[in-house]
Formats: structure tokens, sequence, C-alpha cells
């Protein structure tokens, strides 16, 4: 069986130790952001022939059978 063996050069370490950081840091920062967006609840009330009508971010009714937009 022969052996292998792999040499490998690596230039600008610290650049890239730095970016890959940078690339950590800013992943964290979108999960933050994604999970803020995920918690708001976003409701729309409008008027509809008199009666009111309120709609979560789901689409959800909450107070009357009917909605128009």
């Amino acid at each position: 069986m022969t052996n292998l063996s792999v040499k490998a050069e690596v230039a600008n370490l610290s650049e890239f130790l730095n970016a890959s950081r940078e690339v950590t840091k800013k992943a964290v920062e979108l999960q933050e952001a994604i999970q803020r967006l995920n918690a708001i609840e976003l409701e729309i009330s409008t008027i509809v022939d008199n009666t009111k009508v309120s709609v979560n971010s789901n689409g959800v009714e909450l107070e009357a059978p009917k909605i128009i937009v």
C-alpha cells in the first residue's frame, strides 16, 4: 500500500481568520433579526360596512367573518 502525503501552504491566514469572524458575527446578527421578525405580530384593522375587521400576520380574521381589501 502506498502512502500519500499532502503539502498545503496557507497565505494570509490572519486575513482569513478575520473574515471568518466577521461572517460568524453577521450570521448571528441575521439569526437575531429573523427571531425578532418572527416575534412581531402584524395587525391590520379597517372598517368594512361599519364592521371592524382585524387581521394578524397569519391572515387570521379576529373580529369579523368577512374582509374586503
